[in-house]
C-alpha cells in the first residue's frame, strides 16, 4: 500500500486525518531538526495503522 502524507510540524496535538483515499494529513509535535520529525512521523503512523515497523 502506498499513501501520500502531508506533515504539519510543531503541532500542539498529534493527529492523523484521512483527507481522501490514499491521502493523509499528520500532525507531529517534533522539531524539524536532525530527522526528529521523520522519526516521530513513523511512530505516529505505526500507532494509527497498527502495523509493525518493518512495514512503514
Amino acid at each position: 500500500m502506498v499513501i501520500e502524507v502531508r506533515v504539519k510540524v510543531n503541532s500542539k496535538k498529534e493527529f492523523v486525518r484521512k483527507v481522501c483515499e490514499g491521502k493523509y494529513e499528520v500532525g507531529v509535535n517534533a522539531q524539524p531538526i536532525e530527522g526528529k520529525v521523520n522519526f516521530r512521523l513513523v511512530e505516529v503512523l505505526l500507532e494509527y495503522f497498527g502495523v509493525p515497523k518493518s512495514l512503514v
